[in-house]
């Protein structure tokens, strides 16, 4: 069964930006935590070296991704139609509605050891 669901485009452009929203406020609070973990373990690595402890360094962190254009796209597409009601599809609902995209789950997980808010988030999303 393909269920569609009809939305006014002034409607759905307001969610998509407050999503946008979130994902920078997200990200912002992620990068700063990444920095603060990042530093600390280069501070803890150049320690070891500066007592001449024989040790492997190696620092794995990648920095938060930011997918703000992904938002922008959307947003001009409404922003650019003349359609005043937007047929949505169960997917599209999903990530335009619900801000669960196909890199939703992945983004989480790397990125709620940075941030409270990322954390809370995956937990409302439950992720």
């Amino acid at each position: 069964m393909e269920v569609k669901c009809v939305m006014l485009r002034d409607e759905l452009l307001k969610i998509v930006q407050e999503n946008k929203k979130q994902h920078e406020a997200m990200r912002k609070e992620a990068l700063a935590g990444y920095c603060e973990k990042a530093t600390a373990a280069c501070e803890e690595a150049v320690a070891k070296l500066l007592y001449a402890e024989p040790a492997s360094v190696l620092i794995r962190m990648r920095p938060p991704e930011d997918h703000t254009r992904d938002y922008e796209r959307a947003i001009r597409m409404l922003e650019k139609t003349q359609q005043t009601e937007i047929e949505l599809s169960e997917h599209d609902f999903a990530t335009l509605v619900d801000d669960d995209w196909e890199w939703t789950g992945s983004w989480v997980t790397s990125n709620r050891g940075f941030s409270k808010t990322v954390s809370e988030y995956a937990t409302g999303k439950g992720l």
